[in-house]
């Protein structure tokens, strides 16, 4: 039985967000069922004019354009957007549009809509930032990278033109939850090719410290114990991959060795076999920080892509 997805496209007007709509009409024909909720979120309304349009007739009335003119600029917008989209060739009917006032902040606005709205994700056009740059602001995108917990976030970064799809694996039920998720997105898709992406790690990969003595014997425990966890893993992705209706020819399974770090080297494997869409788990095994570090850098530093995170 077919599921329809539904997919939440954040939408400012921004040449980000535009990257985002791009990516969505180019993946749209991998995706059998999809719907997708153009949203805004209205610009901060001061909170000086809104407890003194409360006391002020004419502050009132002047709150009131404020509003009615942010409203016909996210109306523009969001058409616009819409527009686009149609003219890739997605029905009208399968776009709707809606835009809100700001409440809290963008980020949580964003993510109480999807919750409500039981979207499938939250796709946004990442912002490039430098690190003196990320040092004094805290964009949309890096907001939802730390609190979405339940809804995965698919972040745009630059022109997105390849349709390869890669899922890095580690072994742990996170990496397990990102392939079944892709199963679900891709379902009964006869034509898609999905790589599944392994890192094989070096001992530096789980600890940083620097050991005086030969580390041959624990480089081996390592690769040892990361070869039987990973076979276990691929047959249990290939099954629930399997009941998606993908099959095994729609599968290339991929290893390669860990060169500065895991994190480093899918980076590198993404711009070097241009893949379009890289999906990883949110946390590694036991939940641990360490696919968490390695999805956090990949989401900043993959370029021409969409990194999609799965919780």
């Amino acid at each position: 039985m077919k599921i329809e997805k539904k997919i939440l496209i954040v939408v400012d007007g921004s040449i980000h967000s535009k990257k985002a709509i791009e990516y969505a009409t180019l993946i749209d024909d991998l995706i059998v069922d999809c719907n997708y909720i153009l949203f805004n979120v209205q610009p901060t309304i001061s909170e000086y004019l809104l407890i003194e349009s409360h006391l002020d007739k004419n502050v009132r009335l002047r709150l009131n354009r404020i509003k009615e003119k942010n409203k016909k600029e996210a109306e523009k917008i969001l058409k616009e957007a819409k527009d686009f989209m149609i003219s890739k060739g997605i029905k009208e009917e399968r776009i709707s549009t809606v835009t809100v006032p700001k409440t809290m902040d963008v980020a949580r606005d964003i993510l109480n809509f999807a919750k409500q709205n039981s979207c499938d994700a939250i796709l946004i056009g990442r912002r490039g930032v430098t690190k003196l740059e990320e040092m004094f602001t805290y964009s949309v995108s890096s907001a939802l990278l730390e609190h979405v917990q339940t809804i995965p976030l698919w972040a745009v970064s630059g022109d997105v033109r390849s349709k390869n799809i890669a899922v890095a694996i580690d072994g742990s039920e996170s990496s397990l939850r990102a392939v079944e998720y892709v199963g679900f997105m891709f379902e009964n898709n006869q034509d898609i090719k999905i790589t599944l992406l392994h890192v094989i790690p070096k001992l530096r990969d789980y600890c940083p410290i620097d050991f005086e003595e030969d580390k041959s014997e624990l480089e081996d425990i390592v690769i040892k114990g990361d070869r039987k966890c990973v076979e276990s893993f691929f047959v249990h992705a290939k099954r629930l991959l399997e009941k998606s209706g993908i099959k095994s020819h729609q599968l290339e399974i991929r290893e390669i060795p860990s060169l500065v770090s895991i994190a480093k080297t899918i980076v590198n494997e993404v711009k070097e076999n241009n893949y379009g869409t890289l999906v990883l788990g949110r946390s590694g095994i036991g939940e641990s920080f360490f696919l968490g570090s390695v999805s956090r850098y990949c989401f900043y530093n993959v370029n021409d892509c969409a990194v999609w995170i799965v919780p």
